[in-house]
């Protein structure tokens, strides 16, 4: 079902999987067959979801997204590495990242980091439903499953020249923006946040 969504069609979605369309066709009335309802169906040339295919489908990604990780951390956890995935807003990630991520290699070398930068909202939800490890944002999440601490203080300074062009001299030496990082985690993850919380950092 998957493939034929993202492939585009059955015979697409046959080719990346490498079996034949009556498969797929079989595997998909299968679906149908096991949630009781029809979950796709044909609009002109197309398969499109139905409502009720859109909300299996949303919830399959997750799960496959879910298998793919816990695979990557089997892994790791063979290898004798712990793996940690890191997700920044952009304005951390531009200005803080690479200073950051040098200093805890150093401190944590037992641990691979693999960084993401995105949007406050997608970070949340990838760290509540498990797809991240830590975050650092500038907005703490409300959620029963993430442990929120305020990591840094952070300010805006106005910087201009003295004079303006009416000739009036202006002196701005009070911040006038105020905000903070916050490291957020999952629950699960304590030992992660405590060695964050350890962290040395100056910026």
């Amino acid at each position: 079902m998957r493939a034929v969504v993202e492939r585009g069609g059955v015979e697409e979605a046959a080719q990346s999987l490498h079996v034949g369309q009556p498969a797929v066709t079989k595997r998909l009335r299968a679906l149908d067959t096991c949630y009781g309802i029809k979950l796709m169906q044909r609009e002109g040339r197309r398969l499109e979801l139905t409502p009720a295919g859109k909300r299996v489908y949303s919830y399959a990604r997750l799960v496959l997204d879910h298998q793919t990780t816990l695979l990557d951390d089997l892994e790791f956890l063979q290898a004798g590495q712990n793996r940690l995935r890191l997700e920044v807003n952009f304005s951390i990630g531009e200005h803080l990242l690479p200073t950051l991520l040098i200093a805890f290699a150093e401190a944590h070398p037992e641990y691979r980091i693999e960084s993401r930068m995105g949007y406050t909202r997608r970070i949340q939800t990838r760290l509540a439903t498990g797809m991240a490890d830590l975050a650092l944002l500038e907005q703490a999440p409300d959620h029963p499953d993430v442990l929120v601490q305020k990591w840094l203080d952070d300010e805006l300074l106005l910087v201009c020249g003295r004079a303006t062009r009416s000739g009036r001299v202006i002196c701005c030496q009070s911040p006038i923006y105020q905000s903070s990082t916050v490291c957020c985690v999952r629950r699960n993850r304590r030992c992660v946040f405590c060695s964050i919380r350890r962290w040395p950092i100056s910026a």
